[in-house]
């Protein structure tokens, strides 16, 4: 305040637009720590959670091995957890065809991330470490493009774009959820770069083709959605809920922006033309996709779908230590609220900041790419049953929105308060509200760390697999899925050896005679092959181990 108490000056008119107030450097220095710490915890303990089912088949299909080509080779043979590792070495012999070979075979994943792994893992080797590594890169790269994100949504004021940029990019660091995702050998991380710079030059092309066509703006815009495409194949949800922002733009303004819809939706046809040959394989391949998406039609009860919906969007500031869970509700609610303000606030400062012909394109841009296709996936989960809207990874373009939305908006109100020394109250309410989701987000990123695997997976892998291990000469006995046979294999020393089988419906599993008088370590077995172990040796009802990935029993020699 002035000294004779007269409330301060109010912030310049020039253009039509309020001038800002730069992030004071103490702030910016204090978020370049957090963001730090956010790269130091993507680097930490990558090999401590367990190296799940979906890990095992990104590593085994870059590597150039079908699940039908593990399966047929490990069929009822008795081998070493260490002649399984070739399975996992892209230099095993299998060639860059049978990766695509591979590849081709799994239609609902589309395959950039995994030709990106291969030349990876020849480099760096396949520990675990290492192959998860490449996403933590591509996450430090998603970072930057969060800064982007929070930049382009003023472009008509550098001041308030930095502080927005600097906010996004904070939160995005120490977000749990972008966290889990940066960790695990899979393409979410990737996909989310090309999706933030979908919106990001979807903008650029955008404001630069007020006059003319800029082929090179749209032209980089298509190349991103082609990338993003490759990536994930969800990317069809994101390209169509981007087309519903610029109609949504074109109402609010009073016309429906003819122009760049014309140059939206020949960028986009052109772009389809290369998705063109992925989009005829999946349709071949329409059947054994649908059998291994199968699972996501699964009805949930409403009142299942609406907690794990919280829970979801909880993740992506916080994760509660197991004995509070109860507090979830709470969280959620208190969450939503803020979430709400932190929409009203961007929403006029969008407008404020910029000039007319620019008001509001950015954070319209933003919610529609980024919350319109989780919407679409809960809407189907609604009306035609399923979970689908339960899989975090499904909806992380929804978590890039959430973040960015919060990150920017709590910069510009601290930047504002800051900037311009007004009431104290409100000058320590903004900033109270940006340490406690800083601190909350951080403490629960730390938390994630250290913790032994991931919410969701199984928490009994590494307990089964030490169990194992400590049990001498046990053979590991299964014939549940090879992947999650392989997941738990790949836990256990190269000297343990793993039997596996998959019979024909009807058919009975026997075990071989070299098997019979051995103690043995019963994963996950069918009732079939229950059966067939209970006529040799007793089988207790109940196993050692149990947990929502898998069961173990510990069977001596009869």
């Amino acid at each position: 305040m002035s000294t004779d108490g007269a409330l301060p000056n109010p912030p310049e008119i020039q253009s039509g637009v309020v001038s800002s107030r730069p992030l004071p450097r103490w702030i910016k220095g204090i978020a370049l720590v957090l963001i730090l710490l956010g790269i130091g915890l993507r680097c930490t303990n990558l090999d401590l959670k367990p190296f799940w089912e979906d890990e095992v088949y990104t590593i085994t299909r870059t590597a150039g091995y079908q699940r039908t080509t593990l399966e047929k080779q490990l069929n009822q043979k008795l081998v070493t957890v260490g002649d399984l590792q070739r399975y996992r070495n892209p230099g095993s012999g299998q060639s860059w065809l049978e990766t695509g070979r591979a590849l081709a075979s799994a239609a609902e994943h589309t395959p950039l991330y995994f030709l990106l792994l291969r030349p990876w893992t020849q480099i760096a080797g396949t520990s675990v470490a290492a192959v998860r590594f490449l996403s933590v890169v591509f996450s430090i790269i998603g970072l930057g493009v969060c800064y982007l994100l929070g930049r382009s949504l003023f472009p008509d004021d550098g001041v308030a774009g930095d502080a927005a940029g600097w906010g996004a990019t904070t939160l995005s660091a120490l977000s749990p959820m972008l966290l889990r995702y940066s960790q695990e050998a899979r393409p979410y991380s990737l996909w989310l770069i090309f999706v933030g710079l979908s919106i990001w030059t979807l903008l650029r092309a955008w404001r630069s083709s007020k006059d003319s066509f800029n082929k090179k703006a749209w032209a980089l815009y298509g190349v991103t959605l082609v990338l993003a495409f490759y990536t994930q194949l969800l990317t069809v949800l994101v390209i169509f809920a981007q087309g519903a922002g610029l109609v949504i733009y074109g109402v609010m303004k009073g016309n429906w922006a003819q122009r760049v819809l014309k140059h939206w939706g020949l960028t986009t046809l052109i772009s389809l033309v290369f998705m063109g040959p992925w989009v005829a394989l999946v349709a071949l391949r329409r059947t054994s996709v649908g059998y291994a998406t199968n699972w996501l039609k699964e009805s949930l009860p409403f009142a299942t779908l609406i907690r794990r919906w919280g829970t979801g969007f909880s993740y992506t500031w916080l994760d509660f230590p197991k004995g509070t869970r109860v507090l979830w509700p709470l969280a959620t609610v208190a969450l939503l609220t803020g979430v709400a303000i932190a929409t009203v606030y961007l929403w006029r400062q969008t407008r404020h900041r910029n000039a007319p012909e620019h008001q509001r394109d950015g954070i319209v841009t933003l919610f529609s790419s980024t919350f319109i296709p989780a919407l679409i996936i809960v809407l189907m989960d609604v009306v035609l049953g399923g979970r689908r809207s339960t899989v975090s990874r499904y909806v992380i373009p929804a978590y890039l929105g959430l973040v960015t939305l919060t990150g920017t908006s709590l910069s510009l109100a601290l930047a504002g308060k800051i900037g311009q020394g007004k009431l104290r109250v409100k000058t320590i309410a903004v900033g109270a509200i940006a340490t406690v989701l800083v601190v909350v987000s951080g403490v629960s990123s730390v938390q994630l760390t250290q913790a032994n695997t991931w919410w969701g997976l199984s928490k009994n892998i590494n307990t089964m697999a030490a169990a194992i291990s400590d049990a001498p000469q046990a053979v590991v006995v299964s014939d549940r899925r090879i992947g999650l046979a392989l997941e738990l294999a790949f836990h256990l020393p190269d000297n343990r050896e793993i039997w596996w089988t998959k019979q024909q419906e009807g058919e009975s599993p026997e075990l071989p005679e070299e098997l019979k008088n051995r103690p043995i370590a019963l994963f996950s077995p069918s009732d079939e092959l229950k059966a067939a172990i209970a006529q040799g040796r007793d089988l207790p009802e109940d196993p050692n181990y149990s947990a929502n990935q898998g069961t173990l029993w510990l069977l001596p020699p009869p």
